[in-house]
């Protein structure tokens, strides 16, 4: 039996994939262009995971409601500025601990440290992650690396390098990249995501956005899962 199979080089590939689109989605106002793509998308199967699948059921019942691409756009502009960056939108629907907050701005420092700032300790560290990688982040409009756009980038970066190290059956190299997926997920995406969604849902004005973060939180568990099932060795 060849090393590796299809189905490694598969997932890999879909687990860059995904991190690319996430990525995307939380980086800057959906285009018309690419609202269009995902309006006339094909549905993924269920994963299994309730909170991954659900998300995307709120995303496509958003999608499937859009009957003029140029409104839609309009619409997911105004609750993306709205709901991350805290200008335009609707009136605030925030309570609990969001109250304080004006916008449920993606940054790990700012629900990892309790202080609601950026930068500091966490942005650190995740930069850190950053140059041992040799990944450098897009930063158009994002104010510190610890951007939940650049964490999903990096973790794009780190599974297409998987997938270059499946395809050359470099084992070493594959097991090496694994390692480090694994440790960012855990001590960075995971910790804070669950919160960030929380914040999120009370603020997001569609279904659109409220679905995207419950889904990115499914995703991230379910592939820190996938991940800590192949400790210990490849596939």
């Amino acid at each position: 039996m060849r090393w590796p199979d299809s189905g490694a080089l598969e997932q890999a590939e879909d687990r860059r994939d995904n991190y690319g689109v996430m990525s995307r989605l939380f980086r800057s106002e959906v285009s018309r262009d690419l609202l269009a793509g995902l309006c006339e998308s094909p549905a993924p199967d269920p994963t299994g995971n309730v909170l991954f699948d659900e998300g995307y059921g709120r995303i496509r019942t958003y999608l499937d409601s859009v009957e003029d691409v140029d409104k839609g756009r309009s619409e997911l502009a105004q609750d993306y500025c709205y709901t991350f960056l805290g200008y335009g939108g609707g009136g605030p629907q925030c309570d609990g601990g969001s109250a304080s907050m004006r916008a449920a701005y993606p940054y790990e420092s700012i629900y990892a440290s309790g202080s609601k700032a950026i930068g500091g300790e966490h942005s650190a560290q995740v930069r850190e992650a950053y140059v041992e990688a040799r990944f450098r982040p897009r930063r158009d409009r994002i104010d510190a690396d610890d951007h939940i756009a650049c964490e999903l980038e990096f973790m794009q970066f780190l599974a297409d390098q998987e997938l270059t190290a499946l395809r050359a059956a470099d084992e070493r190299a594959v097991d090496e990249v694994r390692m480090r997926e694994k440790g960012f997920i855990e001590a960075h995406l995971l910790p804070w995501a669950p919160a960030f969604r929380r914040v999120v849902e009370d603020f997001a004005q569609t279904a659109f956005y409220q679905g995207l973060v419950q889904m990115t939180v499914g995703w991230l568990q379910q592939d820190a899962e996938y991940l800590a099932s192949l400790s210990g060795g490849v596939e």
